[in-house]
């Protein structure tokens, strides 16, 4: 018995040394991979994703993570960022807003790479971790433009911190999370295993942030804003949010890119008669910072509008511009196929612009 225990305890002690020796911490790019699943590829079907029955959805990220690289890095002029809207890990990487955004570019004889550096889940916090350990670990990394469409993931509960790749709070995770941080070869391994021979079928879990097909109801809010967890909110906004923006700003400008600050909508409210309309969401105060869909997304846009104009950067209001109806979402937040393509004929003619103004 004796004898086994020490063998296990090698064993054990060797599988530590190769996985700590192989990985970011002693080598490596430095990357947290399993957060920005560098590297990753696999198929999913899914029936959701356009009026075909089924589809195939082919999904991949280049080995520093990012989603429709086509230039060098140092050649890449925009890189979008943001949630899982712009993510979008249920659309077939060439149906993705970002890259009917550059083919519409190419179209019109613009040779420009639109990068995806969407990642599920995250708000502003998580987009900041991005500069701090991910863009600054590419070498020569130097878009024109760093696009933020930002807002629906803004102002959650802590529940939602794990998005933005938080530390964790007990021993046991905090040292899983520091293995998958450091990337080592037996976790590259294991990743690869996973995602060549399980990842083709859809784990129910996956759709926990995405409902497809979801059945809406609503209900009427009268004068949400005059609610006391909303003037809070406003509190966060002028103090929190402010400050990332800034800082987001900052990080782009120091990194030689233009910031552009893009707003959002979703279609968890309406207007009928006047009236305001939300969805009859029970939880909505145990998952965010309000109890109003409708006024956190304004509020947010007219803070990113305000800060834009006050330190003059670019900013695109899609909560006014976007119109969204049920043809172009497949749940209250993320698009459809036809959903991608509005999206991008929206924003073009802005983006277009922007960039063109930039090379005169």
């Amino acid at each position: 018995m004796r004898q086994y225990f020490t063998s296990l305890i090698i064993t054990l002690s060797l599988i530590i040394l190769i996985e700590i020796f192989t990985g970011k911490y002693f080598f490596g790019s430095g990357l947290n991979c399993d957060y920005l699943r560098c590297s990753q590829e696999y198929i999913y079907e899914v029936n959701f994703g356009s009026k075909e029955e089924n589809n195939l959805i082919n999904y991949s990220r280049d080995q520093k993570g990012f989603r429709g690289v086509r230039k060098p890095y140092n050649e890449i002029d925009f890189i979008v960022v943001g949630g899982s809207t712009t993510d979008e890990k249920f659309q077939d990487e060439k149906n993705t807003w970002t890259e009917k955004l550059e083919a519409k570019f190419i179209l019109d004889g613009i040779d420009v790479d639109v990068v995806n550096a969407g990642v599920e889940g995250q708000s502003t916090l998580g987009h900041i971790y991005n500069f701090e350990n991910w863009f600054s670990e590419i070498d020569q990394l130097k878009p024109k433009f760093i696009v933020f469409y930002i807002g629906i993931n803004e102002g959650r509960s802590d529940h939602y911190l794990r998005f933005d790749n938080e530390p964790k709070n007990n021993l046991f995770q905090e040292v899983k999370f520091i293995i998958k941080k450091n990337n080592g070869l037996l976790i590259k391994l294991y990743r690869k295993v996973k995602n060549q021979y399980f990842s083709n079928q859809i784990p129910k879990s996956k759709f926990n942030f995405h409902r497809p097909n979801v059945d809406r109801e609503f209900i009427k809010i009268i004068k949400p804003e005059d609610s006391k967890v909303n003037l809070e909110f406003s509190k966060w906004i002028n103090n929190i949010f402010s400050k990332r923006l800034k800082k987001l700003s900052e990080y782009s400008e120091k990194m030689g890119s233009t910031p552009i600050f893009i707003s959002q909508r979703s279609l968890r409210w309406f207007f009928k008669d006047g009236i305001l309309h939300e969805v009859d969401d029970k939880d909505i105060e145990n998952n965010q910072m309000v109890n109003s869909y409708h006024f956190k997304e304004k509020k947010l846009s007219a803070a990113m509008e305000d800060f834009a104009i006050k330190n003059n950067i670019y900013f695109i209001n899609g909560f006014e511009l976007l119109n969204l109806n049920e043809t172009l979402l497949y749940d209250y937040t993320h698009t459809n196929v036809k959903g991608s393509e509005y999206i991008s004929d929206q924003l073009y003619p802005y983006l277009k612009n922007i960039y063109l103004n930039s090379i005169k």
